[in-house]
């Protein structure tokens, strides 16, 4: 039996995939309830007014937190559908453009909010900071900034190397990272940005 690479789960399959009897829809929304554990556990005295999900594969996991939270859950991006995945991209140049060609902003969601950002998952970081640019433009007061995906065994694990647990079922650690450090350091930073 072979081991499927977590990303399936996180953002590869479709929602409504079976992988190892496991639902993928039911696995993104435990990603989505173990984060909101997380921020309770680690955060209880956040000051976030709004989950914002990047689309498209986040959006399971970002509801299940707002849920969890109690939180107001809202859509403050619409995607371009014409525009592949910035991370597969061939160089840091074209990732950069094409964010932003990518998504657009919906400005009354962030205005004066304090958003937490919810991804599925971060690659490269490439897409992480300039979805926050983009939320700071939109005129958000703070921007956090939030994977969904289940930490892998090391930092530079790539997709072909990750696999997860025999035990997994969707709730392997999620992790947080600030908006203001690099991506690459601090899983469980929760400063803001302004």
């Amino acid at each position: 039996m072979r081991s499927p690479c977590i990303f399936e789960y996180v953002y590869f399959a479709r929602p409504d995939s079976i992988i190892d009897n496991i639902f993928v829809h039911k696995a993104r929304q435990r990603m989505g309830v173990k984060l909101a554990r997380k921020i309770e556990r680690e955060w209880a005295d956040h000051d976030i007014d709004v989950v914002i999900p990047i689309p498209d594969t986040s959006r399971t996991a970002a509801l299940a937190l707002a849920n969890e939270l109690d939180l107001r859950f809202s859509e403050g991006f619409i995607k371009n559908r014409y525009i592949g995945r910035t991370f597969i991209m061939p160089g840091q140049t074209i990732r950069r453009k094409s964010v932003r060609q990518k998504l657009n902003a919906i400005d009354l969601e962030f205005r004066g909010k304090n958003v937490l950002l919810v991804d599925d998952s971060i690659v490269r970081g490439t897409t992480s900071q300039q979805i926050v640019q983009m939320a700071r433009d939109a005129g958000a007061a703070k921007v956090y900034f939030a994977s969904a995906a289940p930490r892998c065994g090391s930092r530079t694990s790539t997709a072909s190397t990750c696999r997860p647990p025999a035990s997994w079922s969707g709730t392997a650690g999620p992790r947080t990272r600030s908006a203001r450090s690099s991506v690459r350091t601090g899983w469980c930073s929760r400063a803001s940005t302004t």
